[in-house]
């Protein structure tokens, strides 16, 4: 896997939690082990404008 898309809120909440640090930075640190690209956490899509291509909305035929 290349890349990763994490549309899930919340990633900040657990900040307290103990040692090991945040859902985001345990997910952050695992993809930058992994060389996986993560966009998001808390994020609304992915737009290509070239194509006129969304993560939400098919490209237009």
């Amino acid at each position: 896997m290349k890349a990763a898309l994490v549309l899930s809120g919340g990633a900040y909440l657990d900040r307290d939690k103990g040692d090991k640090g945040s859902i985001r930075e345990r997910m952050l640190s695992a993809a930058r082990v992994s060389g996986i690209r993560v966009l998001g956490p808390e994020c609304m899509g992915l737009i290509v404008p070239g194509k006129s291509s969304t993560f939400l909305m098919p490209a237009s035929r």
